[in-house]
């Protein structure tokens, strides 16, 4: 069975190369995700930069957070406070169903509970409205940027890695 999931939590570039190189996962679409249901601006605050990833039976919700986890730092409260940009990568988890709301709300205490970051995590749970007006895709020129600019700075000095790291510790589901 197909579900979908919005995430958040560093810029959609990133988290949009990692998730293309991983085995169940059918689509990614990077864009922005409207915490309000009216149409937004670019320099709209109240946006942040997401991707609504398509999986399937072949990967856990819980499998995909975990990816998620290693990949960004979910203790920047950027909720509250608003650095240079940051109020754009907040970690968030935009799920449709109770189930992948509880799910998500097991890997948040796991994640505290094993300490594996220096203060607890931030990731907000946001229910997802379909027939709303809060996912936006990314213009074209925004989308699949790894694939289109693999030599680029961004890819090589924050892109790369995050795929080297996940290659390392999810090989199972890493697709070459």
């Amino acid at each position: 069975m197909k579900e979908q999931i919005i995430l958040s939590g560093t810029c959609f570039w990133s988290l949009e190369a990692v998730y293309q190189k991983i085995n169940g996962i059918l689509s990614v679409e990077s864009g922005y995700y409207h915490l309000h249901n009216y149409d937004f601006k670019f320099r709209d605050e109240d946006k942040i930069e997401s991707v609504k990833l398509e999986y399937e039976d072949g990967i856990s919700l819980l499998e995909i957070l975990n990816i998620f986890y290693s990949i960004h730092n979910p203790t920047m409260n950027s909720w509250i406070k608003k650095d240079c940009f940051s109020y754009y990568h907040r970690s968030s988890i935009i799920y449709e169903t109770d189930k992948q709301k509880t799910i998500a709300e097991e890997k948040i205490k796991e994640v505290n509970k094993e300490k594996l970051f220096e203060s607890d995590v931030t990731t907000k749970l946001i229910k997802y409205i379909a027939d709303q007006k809060t996912f936006k895709i990314a213009p074209e020129s925004d989308c699949n940027y790894y694939n289109k600019n693999p030599n680029d700075g961004f890819s090589k000095s924050i892109i790369l890695p995050k795929l080297e790291k996940i290659n390392e510790q999810f090989s199972t589901l890493y697709n070459i």
